[in-house]
């Protein structure tokens, strides 16, 4: 199980957070500042020579820092649903759901944020060309279009990130174009 050792008021609430919005089990170690220097108790200095917070156990392995631990933990989460997507054309199974459209945004939109390469993960990148190719209920329409006429979902293609997209924007490859008016 992973173990995180908390210093109060520090970065590692993020860490935190982050266990708790995906629903990763963990031990929480807290430590608290000296009330008068501010600085991380001895305790924790034993661990790490700065006394930084967060420090990370995970299968015998010290983290500390929390951008670090971040990446480890979102590349875990990247291998699962690229296991999933390997075996099934969507996430909940072959057809189209709530699931896709409630977890597509981390894996496009999200990347305009915060950098995510995509490449290794070949499985993602086709589920993402499904679902950009798919024609959604007019229910489900967002306000940018493709030159085509077709609602864009954030494909995985070349150039700036979409085929047949008739805006300039910069965006990663694979993430969605920012929001204009329908043309």
């Amino acid at each position: 199980m992973l173990k995180i050792h908390h210093l109060g008021h520090s970065q590692s609430e993020r860490i935190v957070w982050l266990c708790e919005e995906l629903g990763v089990p963990y031990e929480l170690v807290k430590y608290t500042r000296d009330p008068v220097t501010r600085l991380s108790p001895p305790e924790l200095k034993a661990l790490h020579p700065l006394g930084a917070a967060p420090l990370i156990e995970v299968d015998g392995m010290l983290l500390g820092e929390s951008a670090a631990v971040m990446k480890e933990r979102l590349d875990k989460v990247l291998a699962l649903i690229e296991a999933r997507l390997a075996q099934n054309d969507y996430l909940a199974g072959s057809e189209f759901t709530s699931a896709d459209i409630m977890n597509v945004f981390s894996l496009t939109t999200m990347r305009l944020f915060h950098r995510l390469d995509l490449a290794p993960y070949p499985n993602i990148l086709a589920y993402l060309q499904r679902i950009g190719e798919r024609t959604p209920r007019p229910s489900l329409l967002i306000p940018h279009r493709r030159a085509s006429g077709r609602p864009h979902l954030g494909a995985a293609n070349s150039g700036h990130g979409h085929a047949g997209c008739a805006c300039a924007s910069p965006v990663p490859h694979g993430a969605r174009c920012p929001p204009t008016q329908p043309r």
